[in-house]
């Protein structure tokens, strides 16, 4: 049950989300669907993108004109004591971006937009992974718990066998003693087994900010595994990952807000013009005005050297992020070549052995060709290898969702490759 079945059913909006499913069992699509409408971590950077398009809407807008009114020659001496011969002035000013800053101002604010989007949709594909891996565990916990109530139902069948042996006399009561302490051993091991089922179902359940699941069982099938596919067809797809194409998107955000440095740099023009009324002669007339500041002391140098840094700083992170990411693709990949290994010879070679002798040693040990210590350690192999290959299922599927979440997609092209 890797992503590709959970993507592919996650396409409905939040509002089509079912809730979680009470006293019936809950597949992976259902909890990741579950954790998009409901993760309180999907929820802020949701609100972060709503920000950067709300920034990208300011960004356009035109500077505001501004209403001025001046009052003038009054409370002087002579003709002007008091308000004998104020003059008054209303006018209107508007002033005007020049070098492009407006543009500028609203690129660098659409691909802060995007940058919150490619955000987004990195922590989705996160979220996806947590659902995903505690998913696993929740699976592998409950496989645990059904191999130890194997266990358990052998060792309440060897302690009946060797009883009645013992009280035929055909055995020691050492024998006895060893099937209870076996079973008891069982026993111990279910209930370690039921305290780390019901962590991964608390795990599980918190990707949908619950504290209480009630789901009855995670339904999934750990042991379908199919041969890795080529690690340079994986390694190929690395570019298209949020983590690392949203550099790409920084780094032209970084050359545009250099661009945008630079032109703030320049002048603006303010021209302005209004009604100016003379009491002491009781006449009017219209005045305009034209102001451009003197860039003598703040060029905007720094801030636009500082940006020309950031342009380079951007194509570094994303060098280091690909390094990062090829570094944690190899290791992952390591672990789901050497899972599988380990899967497929534990199910097609060894344990069908270990089956065939625990069989046989149980047959001796009625014949009374082998004491009990024999057939235990026999039956220990057995119940030890299939908890090893519980193990080495969870770890292929763990390590594919690594990949997957690297990868921002399935670990196969299209399902057609798996078949």
């Amino acid at each position: 049950f890797l992503l590709l079945i959970a993507v592919a059913a996650t396409g409905a909006q939040p509002a089509d989300v079912p809730a979680e499913p009470d006293g019936r069992p809950l597949g992976l699509a259902d909890a990741l669907a579950l954790a998009l409408a409901h993760n309180p971590r999907l929820a802020v950077f949701d609100l972060e993108r709503r920000v950067g398009e709300a920034m990208e809407i300011q960004a356009a807008l035109r500077p505001n004109p501004e209403l001025g009114l001046e009052v003038e020659n009054f409370a002087g001496s002579g003709d002007f004591r008091g308000f004998n011969s104020p003059e008054y002035t209303l006018s209107l000013g508007q002033m005007f971006e020049l070098g492009g800053k407006r543009g500028k101002r609203s690129e660098v604010a659409a691909l802060q937009s995007d940058l919150a989007a490619w955000d987004y949709e990195a922590a989705r594909i996160e979220v996806f992974g947590e659902v995903s891996r505690a998913f696993i565990a929740t699976v592998t916990a409950q496989k645990q718990i059904e191999l130890a109530d194997e266990l358990i139902s052998v060792g309440w069948q060897d302690l009946a066998a060797v009883t009645r042996r013992v009280e035929a006399g055909a055995a020691s009561p050492i024998e006895a003693t060893r099937a209870k302490v076996n079973l008891a051993t069982a026993e111990l091991d279910r209930e370690n087994a039921l305290l780390s089922l019901t962590a991964a179902r608390a795990r599980l359940a918190s990707t949908w900010a619950s504290d209480q699941p009630v789901f009855e069982m995670a339904q999934g099938d750990l042991g379908e595994v199919n041969l890795p596919p080529d690690f340079e067809v994986l390694k190929a797809r690395l570019a298209t990952s949020p983590n690392i194409a949203r550099w790409e998107t920084e780094t032209a955000q970084s050359r545009a807000t250099l661009e945008l440095e630079r032109a703030l740099g320049k002048i603006d023009l303010t021209a302005g013009g209004g009604y100016r009324y003379m009491a002491g002669t009781d006449d009017g007339a219209f005045v305009m005005g034209l102001s451009i500041p003197l860039q003598l002391n703040n060029p905007n140098k720094g801030r636009a050297r500082a940006a020309e840094y950031q342009v380079t700083q951007a194509g570094k992170n994303r060098q280091a992020a690909l390094v990062f990411a090829n570094a944690s693709l190899a290791t992952a990949y390591a672990e789901l070549a050497s899972a599988h290994k380990t899967a497929t010879a534990l199910k097609d070679v060894i344990m069908p052995e270990a089956m065939i002798a625990m069989a046989a040693a149980e047959d001796a040990y009625f014949k009374g060709l082998f004491s009990f210590t024999d057939v235990l350690a026999v039956q220990m192999t057995y119940f030890q290898l299939q908890g090893r290959h519980i193990s080495s299922l969870a770890r292929y599927h763990l390590a594919a969702t690594d990949i997957e979440q690297l990868v921002a997609g399935p670990l196969f092209a299209n399902m057609q490759e798996q078949e």
